[in-house]
């Protein structure tokens, strides 16, 4: 284990508000989590890196009343995970870019690409990755692809599906990531 993470959930709430004219209504919910995060490099101690970061999901409904009646299609369930889910993907990317450049493609032809990542780094058989070129705002999905063979340093992988991208616009030196 090169790195370890620490942190903790400093804010983790859920608010609600509902309003109404005459028969119809309706209804917004939003959660939030926030967390601080620790990065330490095992061999040396050292913190890599330390962020906060913020995760947040919405939702919202309507429904109309009558006398002591009510029909609508409310559902405010599984926002707490929404939020959750919004904050692990934020903290992963910074993880990810604080830790340097991710799998580079070692080479690209028409059918297949070669990712310099194998079977000693994780990847394994029918593994996804997605490819992309430029960071931060400038960048852009290239491809999704999924690993047919994994050997010791390298592994070949082919377009996810139809809709995945297109592997003619691969370049060497792209960058993927999981």
């Amino acid at each position: 284990c090169k790195y370890v993470i620490t942190g903790s959930v400093l804010e983790f709430k859920r608010k609600a508000s509902d309003s109404g004219v005459l028969f119809v209504s309706s209804h917004k919910a939003e959660a939030n989590v926030a967390a601080d995060i620790k990065l330490i490099d095992t061999e040396t101690g050292e913190t890599v890196l330390a962020i906060s970061e913020n995760g947040r999901a919405a939702q919202s409904g309507s429904g109309f009343s009558w006398g002591y009646g009510y029909s609508g299609q409310t559902d405010l369930s599984g926002m707490e995970s929404g939020a959750v889910s919004d904050l692990t993907a934020k903290l992963s990317f910074r993880i990810r870019d604080a830790l340097g450049d991710p799998v580079t493609v070692k080479t690209a032809a028409s059918k297949e690409v070669t990712l310099g990542i194998g079977a000693a780094g994780g990847a394994a058989k029918d593994a996804l990755f997605r490819i992309y070129t430029g960071s931060g705002k400038s960048e852009r999905n290239i491809a999704v692809v999924k690993v047919k063979e994994a050997r010791s340093e390298v592994c070949t992988a082919v377009l996810a599906d139809k809709s995945a991208g297109n592997l003619s616009l691969v370049r060497k030196g792209d960058k993927s990531a999981r």
